[in-house]
């Protein structure tokens, strides 16, 4: 297995270009993906890389 690290970066690399997809991170054990909406969030796998996935519905980023 990768580490979280790695994981997360690659997960990065391919859910950000999704549509509703706001940001990936991690906590040391889990990837976290913020998404827009409770549809964005079923693209979102249960599992990446072994590691577990947390989604997070945060809708709609506006700039300030």
């Amino acid at each position: 297995m990768r580490s979280i690290e790695a994981a997360t970066e690659t997960a990065r690399m391919k859910f950000l270009p999704m549509k509703g997809i706001v940001a990936v991170s991690h906590d040391g054990y889990n990837i976290i993906f913020y998404v827009e909406t409770e549809e964005d969030a079923r693209k979102i796998p249960a599992t990446f890389m072994g590691y577990r996935c947390i989604t997070r519905v945060i809708g709609k980023l506006m700039k300030l």
